[in-house]
């Protein structure tokens, strides 16, 4: 549910659990209920990668590049 961003659901899943754990979960996703992302609609409006893999990955190799065109042209 919360990867569909129903957190009221999810809440309402745990309404007969009493024990310090659950009332924890409970009271940050109550906290935290504006923040939560609805997963599953950004994943389909915006399909590819939220990670920083591939930016992380192009700045390398953009620096290795970088680095032998310098050298290139000190030789």
């Amino acid at each position: 549910m919360l990867w569909r961003g129903r957190v009221e659901d999810a809440i309402a899943i745990f309404d007969n659990c009493h024990s310090r754990q659950v009332i924890n979960f409970r009271a940050y996703l109550k906290k935290h209920r504006l923040r939560l992302v609805d997963y599953e609609t950004c994943q389909e409006l915006q399909p590819g990668s939220i990670g920083s893999g591939a930016v992380a990955s192009a700045v390398k190799q953009i620096g290795r590049r970088l680095k032998i065109s310098f050298f290139a042209v000190e030789i």
